[in-house]
């Protein structure tokens, strides 16, 4: 199945990014915002939390489906489910999110 283009966000460079993420069920999440990790966490149902990037967000979401996720406002949870809970995000528009194959070295 090929990949859904890269979405087309109608976010100027100059606003920051405000990504908003609202448990419907119980799930696990990772939010970095500019390369800086600002959450790692389950979120139980109910919970919402929000975060600002002036650039990018990385975002993993355990289970897509079970939560809605706003980006200024606006919903960017199709995209969720279509990148299998793992996005880039930047003012440029929504990509997957590639995997990180640095591991940390070994001890």
């Amino acid at each position: 199945r090929p990949e859904p283009p890269p979405v087309r966000l109608g976010v100027q460079p100059v606003q920051p990014l405000e990504l908003s993420i609202l448990a419907r069920r119980q799930t696990w999440i990772s939010v970095k915002a500019d390369g800086n990790l600002l959450a790692q966490q389950k979120l139980v149902a109910g919970a919402q939390e929000t975060w600002k990037a002036r650039r990018r967000f990385e975002v993993v979401i355990g289970a897509p489906g079970k939560v809605d996720v706003l980006l200024n406002g606006h919903s960017i949870s199709p995209m969720a489910l279509a990148h299998n809970g793992r996005l880039a995000i930047t003012h440029n528009g929504i990509t997957p999110l590639e995997d990180e194959v640095a591991a940390a070295p070994a001890r």
